[in-house]
């Protein structure tokens, strides 16, 4: 038996159980989900792995610590930045047979700890539970060997992979419904997260606002609603109507229609991020801006996909800012394509848990 605990049901969480379940037998697999979200709800089938819901500290006890004491292997997807850091410290024993799979904010959040009393108890925490972890995964190299360099981690690193939420085939299987065929379209970020920096990516895209383009700039995830405003003034102000501000959650056929019209994606996180954004665009060939500095940018270069870096735009005459060449788009298509095949998926994961399968509980 082993248990995977995430922090709630997500688009991502439902891919994943929807993929894995489709290739592997999960029937002695436990799914932990802290949080339920009807929307994102995987459908049990044969062979299909046993749901339990804790939403709360109590119930996680009673619900899941006895599974998790007979389980030979744990699997963290995301390490909460929250009141369940006291439990896995105070069940340190536990993680000698766990595995933290990084999902990328997870690892950098060590930055906030200086911004209050309650962050400054909750890295104390993660530093006496972090280096005993046997094992870190990740989609992203550079974010393992970070969180293993911060927190003095002796771990192995295990490749991993989640895969993107949108249908691969859908990408170029769905119609396009293009509303302004005329127009260049520009999409900023992939969520009202302020870590998006929209307003420094508006204001360098500003000046291409007497050019004929769409800002399209999702909103719907993340809920700082001051921030959401301010973003949704801020492109007003420099764009007018051309700046279209996503506020509601799409469908997966109308956001892959959404992306199949983009022209140029910019993704000015400073941190890892948007991968199920990034990647489905650098599959359609569409042209990619990212910081330079961040992990995805290494990560995907090191593939041989061709990206470009965000600073670029400041000296970028309009056509250079919007051009890609067809062979770098053809290039990033094969690319992605492999990277996204159901075959190093499962490869990947029936790896990490058949490696596990044998260990003894403790």
């Amino acid at each position: 038996m082993q248990t995977h605990i995430f922090t709630s049901e997500s688009i991502y969480s439902k891919a994943f159980l929807q993929r894995l379940g489709d290739n592997l037998d999960l029937s002695d697999q436990i799914i932990v989900f802290r949080k339920q979200n009807v929307q994102f709800q995987f459908l049990p089938k044969r062979d299909s792995p046993k749901i339990i819901y804790a939403t709360t500290f109590i119930s996680f006890i009673f619900k899941v610590l006895p599974n998790l004491l007979q389980s030979k292997w744990i699997y963290i997807h995301y390490l909460p930045y929250g009141p369940s850091l006291l439990f896995w410290f105070l069940f340190r024993r536990l993680l000698k047979k766990t595995s933290w799979i990084v999902w990328g904010g997870d690892v950098f959040v060590y930055k906030e700890a200086d911004k209050s009393l309650k962050n400054r108890f909750l890295e104390y925490l993660r530093k006496k539970i972090i280096p005993s972890f046997p094992e870190i995964c990740s989609f992203i190299k550079d974010d393992a060997l970070e969180a293993m360099k911060i927190y003095g981690s002796q771990a192995v690193y295990t490749p991993i992979l989640y895969p993107i939420p949108l249908n691969i085939t859908d990408l170029k299987t769905t119609q396009q419904v293009d509303e302004f065929p005329n127009h260049i379209k520009i999409l900023v970020g992939n969520s009202a997260d302020p870590s998006n920096f929209h307003l420094d990516t508006l204001e360098m895209i500003s000046k291409f606002k007497h050019q004929p383009i769409k800002i399209y700039c999702p909103l719907s995830y993340y809920y700082d609603k001051v921030y959401i405003k301010t973003v949704i003034e801020n492109g007003h102000l420099h764009f007018g109507e051309n700046f279209i501000p996503i506020l509601n959650m799409m469908s997966s056929q109308e956001y892959i229609s959404l992306l199949k019209c983009v022209d140029v994606g910019i993704m000015n996180h400073n941190r890892q991020q948007a991968l199920g954004n990034i990647l489905p665009l650098l599959y359609l060939g569409k042209k990619v801006y990212l910081r330079k500095d961040v992990s995805t940018f290494n990560f995907l270069t090191s593939l041989g996909c061709i990206v470009y870096d965000i600073s670029e735009i400041f000296p970028s005459k309009f056509e250079e800012f919007i051009e890609i060449k067809s062979e770098f788009q053809q290039s990033n298509f094969e690319k992605i394509k492999a990277l996204t095949s159901d075959e190093y998926f499962i490869n990947l994961w029936s790896n990490l848990i058949f490696s596990h399968k044998d260990d003894k509980c403790n």
